[in-house]
């Protein structure tokens, strides 16, 4: 797979995961993981916690805590923001 690695430091340090690119049918920087799952959590609890990563979430999940989202990408954009903010005023 063609990526570019991430969470390495300097020097030739296997990389802890691969970004794939964006295409025209996958943009990272328009969506949020997690997002149909922590839709009613992140209303009921009138708060969203966005993570860094999509293994942040998972591990989250799984120990309970359903009103998080994870960014997609290396960078959080503006559009992920925003889809944040719809689901509560209240981000962590």
């Amino acid at each position: 797979a063609e990526g570019e690695g991430g969470g390495g430091g300097g020097g030739r340090v296997a990389a802890k995961y691969l970004n794939s690119r964006e295409s025209d049918v996958f943009k990272k920087s328009e969506l949020l993981y997690a997002l149909p799952v922590a839709r009613s959590a992140a209303r009921r609890a009138d708060a969203v916690v966005l993570v860094e990563g999509y293994m942040d979430a998972i591990a989250l999940h799984a120990a309970g805590v359903e009103n998080v989202v994870a960014c997609l990408g290396t960078a959080i954009s503006e559009a992920q923001l925003e889809m944040a903010a719809r689901l509560s005023p209240s981000r962590v």
